[in-house]
């Protein structure tokens, strides 16, 4: 049955004042105030105790919950990937060189396109003139006009659809090149942003790693600790506990007086009283209130010590939570573990951020594959163009050969044409060929831009853990704040209510005082009636002891033949 329950249980005896015995009234309501402190306090001491086995156990459980979180193999793991994740994140870096390189290339590409574009342009301005060449000259000759005339149609038509295909790859190669110029920017931007942070990310992920596995270390110490401290707060709570009893003892010490004096009372009330006897009972008494009062005391002093000492257990604890969770004190509101997270954070963003940039670098590339697609497309429109104008211009040939000397100047403007035509189609040709190099490399840097994704998944898989950790740890080191709060609160409020140990052996001390004769009789030198009296009383009085201590100094006062 634990102390609190004992007290509860015990009955609180409220006796009225001894009857025919006025003098030792003021005693008897003393000793009753006495023995009703010794109750109350002593019951609220228990109670107050065994709650704080109670709060300590659950600061314990908490500590011992905040080990559990770090097992040797998942901060193995965690500090494996943040490793990895710190020399990829810095490998990152050279994959930017290929982004501007590529895009430079590109924008140098898209200028000599735009250098194609002009001269065949040019081209097909020369070829127009000569096709109102032709026109004019066959009709100076007899019977060419007609034909001629709707050759020079259809060459007009050619070259009216060649300049439609060259302004429209003028206009999606410059919309390209806007792209290329917003891309190169951003490369840019972005190289400027890495030389900022890639130095320093990794190197901070190195160290986070290490201090990771620091903390395990940490807090595998601080579980070695709490196991010693645990076992010593629950033997000084339980020293402290037994102690209690002597509040029981005394409760039950003070009660037997209280019913000695009643026994005296009643004894001279029906005129059996014996005044020798009675003073010795009565220095007897006073004994026993004496012993009671200074067993009391040293009792007392041995259950504030052990207070004192769980308390300090305590306060260690609390020590040893911020040891634990790697602040420097109560009133530091981070922690490796909280630091760590920020660290994270901060590559996290850094990854996303050039994860965005590889992701728009490759959406120009696949543009300008595409833009190479349509553009190609054109510049066979203009070689078939090319190779229609030759056709015609050939045909042109043949028929002046039939017309003979007439139709020589005609056959000069038609070999004129055909070389500009020639001309037209090898640059084209050399367009096309540049084309694919605008087009190709693409597969390659999509290749590359699977790095910050790696990287990414790297961060992640360590952050996951890491993370949740951070979360459980956040509620355990709230919960035992609140629990070491309380511990130490109530010590405390248990320190406190000993102070009543003055207050109790105080009384006990001056109703002794009160009780002891001047010039009590030995027990040797009463006379036969004397003895009678003291056999029959101290006999009646000696049936309500339950303690050793009791009878020892009842012994020293009792007649040879009881005792």
């Amino acid at each position: 049955m634990s102390a609190a329950v004992q007290y509860a249980e015990a009955e609180v005896i409220d006796r009225p004042p001894i009857a025919g015995a006025a003098s030792h009234a003021p005693i008897a309501g003393r000793l009753a105030v006495a023995r009703g402190v010794i109750e109350g306090k002593f019951l609220d001491l228990g109670m107050t105790l065994e709650k704080s086995v109670e709060v300590v156990g659950g600061l314990i459980g908490s500590l011992d919950q905040l080990t559990s979180l770090f097992n040797a193999e998942a901060v193995d793991t965690a500090t494996e990937k943040l490793s990895e994740a710190a020399a990829a994140l810095s490998g990152l870096a050279g994959s930017r060189t290929g982004h501007r390189e590529r895009c430079h290339g590109l924008a140098s590409t898209s200028r000599v396109l735009g250098v194609h574009i002009a001269d065949m342009q040019q081209a097909l301005r020369y070829l127009r003139v000569f096709a109102v060449n032709i026109k004019v000259t066959a009709g100076t000759v007899p019977g060419a006009y007609v034909e001629f005339e709707e050759f020079a149609q259809e060459i007009y038509s050619a070259i009216s659809e060649g300049r439609v295909q060259l302004d429209e790859f003028g206009r999606d190669l410059n919309s390209l090149g806007t792209l290329i110029g917003t891309a190169l920017n951003h490369e840019t931007d972005l190289d400027d942003r890495c030389a900022q942070v890639l130095p320093a990310v990794p190197l901070q992920l190195a160290a986070d790693a290490d201090t990771l596995a620091q903390h395990h270390k940490r807090v595998a110490a601080v579980a070695a600790e709490v196991g010693a401290i645990a076992r010593g707060l629950q033997g000084k709570v339980a020293m402290a506990l037994c102690g209690l009893q002597i509040g029981d003892t005394a409760r039950q010490r003070v009660e037997h007086v209280e019913t000695s004096l009643e026994i005296l009372a009643r004894r001279r009330a029906v005129g059996e009283a014996n005044a020798a006897a009675d003073s010795l009972v009565l220095a007897m008494l006073a004994a026993q209130l004496d012993d009671t009062a200074d067993s009391f005391d040293r009792e007392v002093e041995k259950i504030a010590h052990s207070l004192a000492g769980v308390a300090g257990d305590a306060h260690k604890l609390l020590q040893l939570r911020d040891a634990a969770r790697g602040s420097g004190g109560r009133g530091d509101k981070t922690g490796d573990l909280a630091r760590l997270e920020v660290s994270l954070g901060e590559a996290m963003s850094l990854v996303q951020e050039m994860g965005a940039a590889e992701a728009a670098a490759l959406e120009v590339g696949r543009t300008a594959e595409t833009t190479a697609i349509g553009l190609a497309q054109r510049i066979n429109s203009i070689r078939t163009i090319k190779a229609s104008i030759h056709s015609m211009a050939l045909n042109a040939n043949l028929k002046c050969g039939r017309l003979g000397d007439a139709g020589r100047p005609l056959s000069v403007v038609a070999v004129e044409l055909r070389q500009y035509a020639d001309a037209l189609g090898e640059t084209a040709g050399q367009a096309e060929a540049i084309l694919v190099e605008l087009g190709g490399g693409f597969e390659t840097d999509a290749d590359a831009g699977g790095g910050s994704a790696a990287v990414g998944e790297l961060l992640e898989t360590a952050a996951a853990p890491i993370r949740e950790a951070e979360r459980k740890v956040g509620v355990e080191l709230a919960e035992m704040a609140a629990q070491g709060d309380a511990v130490i609160q109530v010590l405390s409020q248990a320190t406190s209510r000993l102070n009543f140990q003055a207050e109790v052996s105080g009384v006990l001390l001056a109703a002794a005082d009160g009780l002891r004769p001047a010039d009590p009789a030995a027990a040797e030198d009463l006379d036969d009636a004397a003895v009678v009296a003291l056999t029959e009383v101290m006999a009646e009085i000696g049936k309500l002891y339950t303690m050793a201590r009791e009878r020892q100094i009842h012994a020293a006062y009792a007649p040879a033949a009881e005792s």
